[in-house]
Formats: structure tokens, sequence, C-alpha cells
């Protein structure tokens, strides 16, 4: 089977192939549903978008990658005449058996939806633009009236700009669904979104899981950092660093050591602390500020862009781990840590209340109410009895929701979607 992947980034198996050095903490997922397939059986090519203005096309024994320029803005307008040409001269280049799209976020996939329509498609769900742009911001403008003062005047601008671009990629998402007609999902949240849009779509069901280097994890109490929290990677104020780093400020008088580890790619100097300059993102400007006039500089540590060994290793190194954001799909990096048997608190959001299930393998709060998060970090810090069971529960249900039997393998569902093509 001659199987075609398309995705905004390069990441996964595609940034291997051509050793790509991208700092972000995400794309494990890609890469575990890449080492999920049985390759002997199939010849892999990939289309990514890229920013570099030198598009790169590289072959090796694991594949093919081909990548196409991105626009300055990438989301919110259809896809050009070039770029459907571009992608079109690829599509019949590797001449693929069925195409998966990783996402609905930019003009790359409207372009891909649109070609070859004899050519089955299938988009695989990671985030949904039209639930996201609900939250847009964090409501970190709403909460935190001067966070306004540390975004630049032309940043305002293209703020604005970025706005009105993510809304407009909401009809666009809708015409890639109805395109390409089957639907990858795991979870109800995102069967109810999708049927909303279109209730004659095609769905099949794939959990998205953890990668084996969590399942080889374990956590244990013994091993844990006293008072140590690690949390997902939030370039955004979607993610809810902020409200974490406010619920933290509530506990630091009772626990002066108490400490937050934060992933990805942020401006730091070499002790871990945010570094402002000319380039600095709002967010980072804010969350300075905050961190230095709260004290709070002993308690929050960056530590970095992760592959998933690191993630799984912070992971079983923490007390906690808080997924704080406003809106999650899949909440994969929360899935990790459940995996791993980290006790874990986590946001109302998304899918995450169908397998996190408050009291018993997690807790759960309301993403605007830090006060809450406080009180349940608290809760666990206090009891080491209580922090073993929660963790252990997850682990244990984490094994069960991966094995579920109406779980199909891409393999599975790649060959079901052609025959229906064929019929």
């Amino acid at each position: 089977m001659r199987i075609l992947w398309v995705s905004a980034r390069l990441i996964g198996p595609a940034a291997k192939i051509v050793n790509s050095d991208y700092k972000g903490t995400s794309g494990g997922w890609i890469q575990t549903e890449y080492e999920a397939l049985e390759h002997e059986k199939h010849e892999m090519f990939y289309i990514c978008g890229t920013r570099d203005k030198t598009c790169l096309h590289k072959k090796t024994d694991s594949g093919e990658v081909f990548c196409v320029q991105l626009p300055m803005i990438s989301n919110g307008i259809p896809a050009s005449k070039n770029m459907i040409k571009q992608i079109q001269g690829i599509i019949n280049r590797v001449n693929p058996d069925i195409i998966q799209l990783w996402g609905t976020e930019t003009c790359i996939q409207d372009a891909v939806a649109a070609c070859s329509k004899e050519i089955p498609k299938v988009v695989f769900i990671q985030g949904l633009i039209g639930i996201h742009n609900r939250y847009k911001g964090g409501y970190i403008d709403i909460s935190n009236p001067d966070y306004k003062s540390y975004i630049p005047a032309h940043r305002k601008f293209l703020q604005k700009v970025r706005n009105v671009a993510f809304r407009g990629q909401i009809e666009i998402e809708k015409r890639i669904f109805r395109q390409c007609r089957n639907i990858i999902l795991d979870n109800d949240f995102t069967r109810a979104y999708c049927m909303s849009v279109d209730s004659n779509l095609n769905f099949y069901e794939r959990h998205l899981n953890a990668n084996q280097v969590f399942r080889d994890k374990v956590w244990s109490v013994q091993n844990a950092d006293k008072n140590s929290i690690f949390t997902v990677y939030g370039a955004s104020p979607d993610k809810g660093l902020h409200q974490l780093i406010k619920a933290v400020s509530l506990l630091k008088n009772d626990y002066p050591t108490i400490k937050v580890y934060i992933p990805g790619p942020f401006s730091v100097d070499e002790n871990g602390i945010l570094k402002v300059s000319p380039k600095t993102s709002s967010l980072e400007r804010w969350l300075s500020s905050y961190i230095n006039q709260n004290g709070l500089q002993r308690n929050i540590a960056f530590v970095g862009s992760q592959d998933g060994a690191g993630m799984a290793n912070l992971i079983r190194k923490c007390n906690v781990y808080v997924n704080p954001s406003c809106m999650e799909v899949h909440a994969l990096s929360l899935r990790e840590a459940m995996t791993v048997g980290a006790p874990c608190i986590s946001s109302l959001c998304g899918s995450v209340a169908e397998y996190l299930e408050n009291g018993k393998n997690g807790y759960l709060y309301r993403y605007e109410e830090y006060e809450m998060l406080a009180f349940l970090i608290r809760k666990i810090l206090l009891s080491e009895e209580l922090a073993e069971k929660l963790g252990r529960t997850a682990r244990e249900d984490m094994s069960r929701y991966f094995m579920q039997s109406n779980d199909q393998p891409l393999d599975l569902i790649y060959s079901n979607i052609i025959a229906e093509n064929n019929v």
C-alpha cells in the first residue's frame, strides 16, 4: 500500500528523514502511529509545511518527503491555485492508494483535500479549529487586564490578523471534512463536533496512545522530587500556563520549595529563567513580570525542548502532573502522564472527562478557577497515599483504555476505506 501522510509541520518520521531540528515538544503521536504500521507492507510518503524558502525533497529507505512552503498567514484563507497545482503534482508523482491528513489547520490540508478526488482520503483529528476558536486567548485578557500592556503595537495588529484568520479556518475545516468524508477519532467529544458539521461522515475509531517510552516508565512516590510539578508545553495562553503559575503563587508560602518544571522552546538564560528580549513573545513577557513580582524565580524552571524519553523522565520525577489547558481534543500529554502513573490534575476540557474520572484516577477542575487547582495540588502534596492511589489507578485505566476491542489498526482502517471507495 502506498500511503501519503500530510501535516502542517515537519515533525514525526518525516522530520527524521530530512534531519530536521524542530524545537517543539509535539509530534510524538505521529511517530507512535508510524511505529504501529506494518512497514514491510507499505511505502510511505509525506507532504509537510515549512517556512523555509527552499522547498526540501528527500528520499531514504524510510520514505520520501516533499516540503511545501507555507505563506505568512497559512490559515483562514483557501489554498492558492499555485499551491494546489504544486500539491497535485506531488500527488501525481506519488500515486498513493490513500492519503491521510494530520489535522485541518492550514491551507496545505485544504489543498490536498481539493486534489485527486478519486483517491480516498482520511483526516486523523488533532485539534478542532471550530472548538479552539471559542477559547482563543485563554481568557488571559479578561483575567489579567494588564496583559495588553505587554503586547507591542505591531504584535497587537498581527494578533488581530491571526485571530481573523483563525476564525476563517473554521469553514475551511468543515470543507475538508466534507471533501475527505472519512474521520479517524477516539472520543465522543470529537465525534459530536464532526457530526454537527455532517452527520453522514464515516468514522473510524483508533485511540491516540502514549508512546512505548511512557509505558516503560513507572512513577512512584519514592522516586518523585518532593513538591515538584510538571506540565504541558504552552506557547500560547490557551495552554493555561499562566493559570498554573497563579495557583503556585497561592501555595508558595506553605510550600517554599514548590517547583514547576515547564518544557518547550522558551527564551531562557543559562539558569532556566525567562529572558526578555525584543523577540520575546507577549506571553513570555507577562510570565516573566508575574514571576518576578510574586517572587517565584526559584519556583519556576524552564527545562527546554524535550523528546519523548526526556518528557517521560520528567513526568516520572514529578510529584504532580498538571494539564491546565482551556481546550484539548486528546490531551495526549495528560494521557502520557497517566500512562507513567503520575498523580494528575486536569482542567475539564475536550475529551479529558472520558478517561480521567475525578477522585478516582486524577482530579478535574474548571480552567478559570486556579484557586481550585491550587487546592487540588495541595491535596496531593499532603498525602503520599493519595498520590500513589491516583497514579496507580491512572496507569491501570490507561492500559485498559488503550486495549479497547473496538480500536482498529491504521492498516485495517486504510484497507476498509479503500474498499469502500472502490464499491
